[in-house]
């Protein structure tokens, strides 16, 4: 059945209308039925199991391709669904499904689901036509409209003080003009737009420059540092729907889809080159600083935030390496942290419907805690620190197998990354599950619409080499020399950070201590995180703002000037001139003289 769907969308238009057009139709008529719980709950599921549908047939297919000439040289509309683009097409269909089902669910009482549920599936349109593109240029348009459908979303509730908004288009903003000028360089420098006719370009010249600004763009995309700033933001503000379905997972998956692109199809990276290394760089300072600022919440929303940021990190370190296992695992990384992200995100929704807060300052305790939460909690925490045979840990084992014994300085910080991770875990356990039992209300308890999507991520977890292509990979990883080191290597920090949680849970019990010098350095640097002081947005607004008053300083002076420096040395001049004149030929002689000897020392200070 699934080869017979295939050919039919490889036939005309079809593939055009069912794989992109077809979502958007779906969210036209999830808005003109806002108001019918049912009817939108059906409709979603209906259109979601629709897109599974043809994802997972044009996955089992295989090389299908479609090209529609009607549009200008460059910007040509060519859908090809092969190779990793059907791979990324599938898991965003997989995943796609419980989110659509969890925001019809969590947005039942909302004025706003109406338009939220329209530009859910308007952005799946974008995301399957950006996967599927063949042409930079076809890429390039979904992506931006993926961009824009994510700038509305971010102005539904908070269309009077825009803050997240301005920071999200400022960010997010730059990454995508950055990948749009390095796409017009690729194209340039290739000669052509067609991604399957690409003859793979080095890194010099013009191709060192495309290869740089589309890197750039697909990093801001993943929310890497320094474009990830707003992700934090939006995690108090917006809606915890819209950040399960947009920062973790659309546009996640459009950047994962880029970077496979560049090092699969379009650039040549060599291992440990220049440029290998400095993305490697920039991939360790995002997951160390991002896991450091994960330590540093209260708030498991914010803390998701910064863990999806941190695992973005990870997946770099495996593109960056430039070897087909660090590649492998890059993809899987991007994979890892996609399900990570829509798990915790939905999590964080229950908990905020059963216990209204995900943080500390009024605890969610026993009000929270159920079976689901728990366990759902337990499972992802373990796979965001890598624990053997859990989502991140396949994944990580190639990127170790990758760097081998010259990348060991960036198998070291990507260790104490994981140990930062399972320690900002372990504390956020304890914090929003303590012990005792509390009153639940039930008329604010997330129900089975909430509830069951979570069981996907969290049953990818558990299963994630079933669902990976790129599973041979990964079990020669887990279950080779190099595998067995990996598994002791990640287990270091896992318990060390155990260890460091109960035992100051003992401490606890016992009786207070004089804060440690790391609790101080903990402390200065959350309030510092706080005050915004390590946030590249903060700077760039810094030195915007340090500009901004120069420039009135200089205008200032300048007017001040002409409005009354010039003016009162004139009227000065004239008043000193009216007291030195009584009427004497000797003081007019000298008066000349003066002014001529001036005339002559600016004229020769001109010349020198």
């Amino acid at each position: 059945m699934l080869g017979a769907i295939g050919n039919f969308l490889g036939i005309g238009w079809n593939l055009l209308f069912f794989a992109v057009l077809l979502p958007a139709a779906g969210g036209i008529l999830l808005f003109l039925f806002r108001k019918q719980y049912a009817v939108r709950m059906a409709l979603a599921v209906l259109f979601s199991a629709f897109n599974l549908l043809f994802a997972l047939s044009l996955f089992v297919h295989g090389g299908l391709s479609m090209e529609f000439p009607y549009f200008p040289e460059g910007f040509e509309i060519t859908l090809r669904a092969a190779g990793p683009a059907s791979f990324f097409l599938f898991l965003t269909a997989v995943l796609f499904f419980p989110i659509a089902v969890y925001s019809v669910a969590a947005l039942k009482e909302e004025e706003y689901r109406g338009r939220y549920l329209l530009f859910l599936f308007i952005s799946l349109t974008m995301i399957n036509g950006a996967v599927l593109s063949d042409s930079l240029g076809g890429m390039l348009f979904f992506g931006e409209g993926l961009f824009c459908a994510l700038a509305v979303l971010l102005l539904i509730r908070h269309s009077g003080d825009p803050n997240t908004f301005v920071k999200a288009l400022t960010t997010s903003g730059l990454a995508n003009l950055l990948l749009m000028l390095g796409i017009m360089v690729t194209e340039y420098a290739a000669q052509t737009g067609s991604i399957s006719k690409f003859t793979r370009l080095p890194l010099s010249g013009l191709g060192l420059l495309g290869f740089v600004c589309m890197v750039s763009g697909a990093l801001g995309l993943m929310g890497c540092m320094p474009f990830h700033s707003w992700i934090p933001d939006a995690a108090d503000d917006a809606p915890t729907v819209f950040m399960a379905a947009f920062p973790g997972f659309f546009l996640k998956i459009l950047g994962g889809s880029v970077l496979t692109r560049i090092f699969l199809d379009l650039y040549t990276v060599t291992s440990f080159g220049t440029g290998s290394i400095v993305l490697m760089i920039l991939g360790v300072l995002t997951c160390v600083i991002a896991s450091a600022d994960a330590w540093m919440q209260h708030d498991l929303k914010r803390l998701s935030a910064y863990l999806l940021i941190g695992q973005a990190g990870y997946a770099l370190i495996g593109f960056g390496s430039g070897t087909p296992e660090g590649i492998a695992g890059g993809v899987c990384s991007v994979v890892s942290q996609i399900i990570l992200s829509v798990g915790f995100f939905m999590l964080c929704g229950i908990l905020e419907k059963n216990a209204g807060t995900t943080g500390d300052q009024k605890l969610c305790g026993p009000a929270g805690k159920s079976l689901l939460t728990v366990g759902s909690f337990i499972v992802l925490g373990l796979a965001a620190a890598g624990f053997p045979f859990l989502g991140g840990y396949f994944s990580n084992g190639m990127i170790f197998t990758a760097l081998g014994v010259p990348g060991a300085i960036f198998i070291i910080f990507m260790l104490l990354s994981t140990g930062l991770t399972a320690a900002s875990l372990l504390k956020m356990y304890g914090v929003l599950f303590p012990k005792g039992k509390g009153t639940r209300n039930k008329k604010e308890e997330a129900g089975f619409g909430m509830q069951a999507p979570l069981l996907i991520p969290v049953l990818f977890c558990l299963i994630f080499w079933f669902v990976l292509p790129l599973r041979e990979h990964s079990f020669g990883c887990a279950f080779s020399v190099p595998g067995l080191i990996c598994v002791i290597l990640s287990l270091i920090p896992l318990l060390i950070a155990l260890w460091l949680h109960f035992a100051g849970i003992g401490e606890a019990k016992r009786k207070p201590r004089p804060v440690s010098r790391i609790g101080k350095i903990r402390t200065a640097m959350g309030n510092a995180a706080e005050k915004g002081r390590l946030d590249p947005y903060c700077w760039f607004l810094a030195v915007i703002g340090g500009v901004s008053d120069f420039c009135f300083w200089v205008e200032h002076g300048v007017s001040w000037v002409y409005d009354k420096g010039i003016p009162g040395l004139v009227t000065g001049a004239g008043f000193a001139l009216h007291r030195f004149d009584d009427g004497r030929i000797s003081k007019y002689l000298s008066l000349a003289v003066a002014g001529a000897i001036l005339i002559a020392v600016i004229f020769l200070l001109i010349l020198l």
